[in-house]
């Protein structure tokens, strides 16, 4: 048997494991299926746009974890830290969604007219359009 198959095996078999401590009713199909679902999400996560001031971002499908912007909302992209010199979250419970998140990205996004200014992962959103783009739609 290949090591692929061998390895997804044994992810499958643990992920069923710890889920049966939890859960009634999540079985190997069910885990073979997150296993899916876990690889394309982390490989879009892990994929990163190189956004600047001034581009148009949108969430990726899937890593959505804040209220604002709404799914496909645009959000024009502010300031982008440079590596190393980004915020983090600082929720000190490290169970919370946003414990350590980087927030490299300073979004403006519009509610009831008013541009409201946020921090986000930069590594859950996508390009939508560059800036020099987005002038060009407006002129």
């Amino acid at each position: 048997m290949p090591k692929k198959d061998l390895l997804q095996r044994a992810l499958v078999g643990a992920m069923l494991h710890e889920a049966l401590d939890d859960e009634e009713g999540y079985d190997e199909a069910m885990a073979a299926e997150d296993l899916k679902v876990l690889k394309r999400l982390s490989d879009l996560y892990l994929a990163e746009d190189n956004v600047e001031a001034g581009d148009l971002v949108v969430w990726k499908p899937g890593l959505k974890n804040r209220r604002l912007p709404r799914m496909g909302q645009p959000a024009v992209v502010l300031h982008r830290y440079p590596p190393g010199e980004a915020p983090f979250d600082d929720e000190e419970n490290s169970g919370a969604p946003g414990f350590r998140e980087r927030l490299d990205l300073v979004l403006g996004v519009v509610r009831a007219g008013e541009m409201l200014v946020y921090h986000f992962d930069s590594r859950r959103f996508a390009l939508l359009l560059r800036k020099e783009a987005v002038r060009d739609a407006i002129d």
